[in-house]
């Protein structure tokens, strides 16, 4: 239902402007619409597709965010945990950053999205993702970054539509090469930085019906329920862990994500 007055004046026949504004350009007040103005857009966040980040392939080195990114609040790798390890025992590293194939043979995806929301793969150079390069022992790591802060109560148009976070994920190995759960997991911290022990547990994905068949399978999509951080009124950060892949032919676990944000609905 539209708003009919504003400080009891009629909306429709006696409001001209507000706070100097006028009233066609107004599309709600308090989060109520106005008849005049079009119904307010949801919130979404930057859509981050890695596509124009710089590629890392190497076992021994961990994406680095470019200044773009970072200047938005992504961080990579130990830099966003309190000291080396995100779960007690494990040591911690950073996502890779890739287009096409990764390096290890049997694994991973062919590409990445066609686009944000086409999950047909893509080899060319300008479509990239992020992964967790297996090989050389990186299996035994968790693989966890850090998404920009939100205050959702401040962002949203409207703090009772629903909200969600939005990762499309492929977790391709070949047979008979298993994987472990979960094939990664979502937590949130009001601060900078956190560890699993100590941040709020999201989500976490299991292998079970999402794991991919060949290279070329489509990417898969994954909505994260965020309901709960609506309406406080802080910042939330959130991580993101691709975990250990202890089982099998220990390098052929190369997991990768594409096309993560945030959107009310």
């Amino acid at each position: 239902m539209a708003i009919s007055k504003y400080q009891n004046i009629d909306w429709t026949t006696g409001v001209t402007a507000v706070d100097n504004i006028a009233a066609a350009n107004i599309q709600s007040i308090d989060n109520i619409a106005t008849p005049s103005g079009p119904p307010p857009t949801n919130w979404r966040s930057t859509i981050y597709t890695f596509d124009t980040q710089p590629t890392q392939t190497g076992a021994a080195n961990d994406w680095a965010p470019d200044a773009a990114y970072t200047a938005d609040g992504w961080v990579n790798g130990q830099a966003c945990i309190q000291g080396t390890q995100w779960t007690p025992g494990i040591n911690a590293k950073g996502w890779n950053c890739d287009f096409g194939s990764t390096p290890s043979s049997n694994t991973g995806p062919g590409g990445a999205m066609t686009d944000f929301n086409n999950p047909a793969v893509t080899s060319i150079s300008t479509r990239r993702y992020v992964y967790k390069e297996a090989s050389s022992g990186r299996n035994t790591y968790d693989h966890v970054a850090r998404t920009p802060g939100y205050n959702f109560s401040t962002l949203m148009n409207n703090t009772s539509n629903n909200l969600r976070m939005v990762i499309w994920h492929h977790a391709y190995t070949a047979p008979p090469v298993g994987w472990q759960d979960p094939l990664f997991e979502v937590y949130a911290d009001t601060l900078t930085t956190t560890t699993k022990a100590t941040s709020t547990f999201v989500f976490d994905l299991p292998v079970a019906g999402n794991t991919n068949t060949g290279f070329t399978d489509p990417w898969k999509l994954n909505y994260v329920d965020l309901n709960g951080y609506r309406t406080a009124n802080q910042t939330y950060y959130f991580w993101i862990n691709m975990g250990p892949q202890n089982i099998g032919t220990v390098w052929q676990h190369d997991m990768a994500l594409d096309s993560i944000y945030f959107e009310e609905y």
